[in-house]
């Protein structure tokens, strides 16, 4: 269970500083603007950490499962190295369904490309 936790800390940490640092340079920056290749990749990243995410979720309540069902078995159900097998596959998983369909067909953007002011 703390190996799943870790690494959806080690996710969790990685979807929050894609967005985060190019939001604090646009709310203290006079020019908001963002190129169409810094938007596609913070677009694709955060769609892969998002779907990531929600994948060891699902193992999450996997392993939870076990101890449950078969409690007598858990140990040699869930051992290290399923545990690992188990999360690369999640995030082997989550980039091919999230990202390679995406760079498949290329992100085209009709408006212009900037950020519009709040009026208060």
């Amino acid at each position: 269970m703390y190996f799943f936790l870790c690494n959806l800390s080690l996710i969790d940490l990685c979807y929050s500083s894609t967005a985060v640092p190019r939001l604090l340079v646009d709310l203290f920056s006079v020019q908001r603007t963002i190129s169409n290749f810094a938007c596609g990749i913070q677009l694709y990243i955060i769609v892969f950490m998002g779907g990531t995410e929600c994948q060891l979720l699902a193992l999450m309540a996997y392993d939870r499962f076990w101890p449950s069902a078969v409690p007598l078995h858990y140990r040699l159900l869930m051992k290290w190295s399923v545990c690992y097998s188990l999360t690369a596959f999640a995030w082997f998983f989550s980039f091919m369904i999230n990202v390679v369909p995406s760079l498949a067909t290329p992100l085209k953007l009709c408006h212009e490309n900037r950020i519009k002011p709040l009026h208060v």
